[in-house]
């Protein structure tokens, strides 16, 4: 579920203000700025002024379906918390709420793949091509940011067990004289 999260977030970070503009720019992209960066992936997929105007229309119908299709999510998630953690638990109304938690997940992967297809389909198969690219680029530099934040864990953790000043309950040598 995290990777069409991820997914999903990714494709509307690409999609939605780049598009603000309609206008192009023939120069190259800045090579510095980050790859989420909404204008700069829009001039490395060359999207033309019309194919813009059709991700803002899609933006504007697909936005408030998001927001209900999210909101509705975090009713049955929280519906679903509630049964759970409430003093007398019914089997039988947790699986009710499974299943909304369920039903609200797959509407929201389904409005979002509608949407997803329907941007694949105004692109041309170069920028396609591009885009794939970006995709192959944005996951590489996630997964290494997560490596990388693992390792930090790693090594705040080990130098904590290290340091007996902040070892838990350790005990402390008392000399009787």
């Amino acid at each position: 579920m995290k990777n069409y999260k991820l997914f999903y977030a990714f494709l509307l970070i690409i999609f939605a203000a780049a598009f603000v503009s309609a206008q192009r720019n023939t120069d190259q992209p800045n090579p510095n700025l980050p790859l989420n960066n909404n204008f700069r992936i829009a001039k490395i997929l060359d999207l033309t002024a019309e194919q813009l105007q059709t991700v803002r229309e899609l933006n504007q119908i697909r936005r408030p379906q998001r927001r209900e299709a999210l909101q509705k999510l975090r009713e049955a998630r929280s519906d679903l918390d509630s049964v759970i953690y409430a003093n007398e638990i019914d089997e039988s109304i947790v699986q009710t709420k499974i299943n909304a938690v369920i039903s609200a997940e797959v509407e929201l992967i389904k409005l979002n793949t509608r949407y997803e297809l329907a941007i694949r389909n105004i692109l041309t198969p170069d920028q396609l091509i591009k885009f794939r690219e970006l995709r192959a680029r944005v996951k590489q530099q996630r997964e290494e940011r997560i490596l990388k934040r693992q390792q930090n864990r790693k090594r705040n953790s080990d130098n904590i067990e290290r340091d007996p000043q902040n070892a838990p309950n350790r005990k402390k040598s008392v000399t009787k004289n």
